[in-house]
């Protein structure tokens, strides 16, 4: 069932009354667009935050934490320069938060780009477009699980909330999960919904006291199509002037589920761009659903892990 924007807004700007004391944000990918959006409702709805902004564009990034202390003079926001295409990059992203902060609070994944390209391999050996959307994320969840486990045991908000295509998912082949052979723009983008649905599913099953979601924003006015072709773009940007959503509008859904809803506090969940839930009991959600699959992603990811830190030592 969809929920009434309403209701979001009403709820959304209520729950400063009742947020926790000193929360901390993490806003992977919050230059830009939904991300930075998504971090601007934090501050605007929580009591004395600490906000990390991540992201590769250093200009963005401090035109970011102005606005952030322009909404909340009692923030404390900090920029961290990094290219989440770079598995290595993640994880020091998740060292530096797990060195200075003992909770977070939530955690927002929204980085990546609708790249038209073949499928390229960074000099880590992944494919770009998944290390961006798939690998490089949850590399950060798992680094800051005890963090979020934290804040889930002092009874505050615990969530993780990756923003991409729930609902938009195709079955995966589990004797093809780098995508060698079935490469296409279309489907490359499908498949990295389905492992950010399969790891939701994953580390909600694991980890039953913090919330896991998977959005689709739905079509947003964003940078998000700056890599694609002067027609596809000029096709996009005709669109949007019509039918999209504001990044502003559609950070009010996704701070409703990352801080705000009640519905949310715990869980796994995939949701629409009304948030409505979106798994069912027919394919690709049972193939989803099994443990089975969701070790074997998990093994999977934890290799090309592997192998994209043996990579980066070797350049090293």
């Amino acid at each position: 069932m969809s929920i009434p924007y309403s209701t979001i807004q009403k709820i959304n700007s209520s729950f400063n009354k009742n947020a926790p004391k000193n929360p901390v944000g993490v806003f992977v990918g919050g230059t830009s667009g939904i991300g930075e959006n998504t971090a601007y409702e934090f501050a605007k709805h929580t009591p004395n935050p600490t906000i990390y902004i991540v992201g590769r564009n250093e200009t963005n990034g401090a035109r970011v934490l102005d606005k952030i202390k322009e909404l909340n003079s009692n923030a404390i926001a900090h920029f961290l320069k990094y290219d989440l295409k770079y598995i290595e990059q993640a994880e020091r992203v998740a060292n530096i938060i797990r060195n200075k902060e003992d909770k977070v609070n939530v955690l927002s994944l929204t980085q990546g780009l609708l790249i038209n390209q073949p499928r390229t391999e960074t000099s880590e050996g992944l494919d770009e477009k998944f290390a961006l959307l798939y690998y490089g994320r949850w590399t950060i969840v798992d680094m800051l699980i005890p963090l979020l486990q934290k804040a889930a045991d002092e009874g505050g908000p615990a969530r993780v909330l990756s923003v991409l295509g729930a609902g938009n998912e195709r079955l995966v082949d589990f004797d093809d999960l780098e995508l060698k052979k079935n490469y296409t723009f279309l489907h490359s983008n499908f498949i990295a919904g389905s492992y950010n649905s399969i790891a939701v599913l994953r580390f909600a099953r694991k980890y039953s006291n913090i919330s896991f979601s998977h959005t689709f924003p739905g079509f947003v006015s964003t940078q998000a199509y700056r890599d694609l072709s002067f027609w596809q773009r000029y096709i996009v940007n005709g669109a949007a002037y019509l039918f999209a959503r504001s990044p502003e509008v559609c950070a009010q859904y996704q701070i409703y589920v990352a801080l705000t809803g009640p519905e949310f506090a715990t869980g796994g969940h995939l949701l629409g761009m009304n948030l409505q839930s979106v798994q069912t009991d027919q394919p690709p959600y049972t193939q989803f659903a099994l443990k089975e699959n969701q070790d074997k992603l998990w093994e999977h990811t934890e290799a090309m892990i592997k192998r994209a830190n043996e990579n980066d030592l070797i350049e090293s």
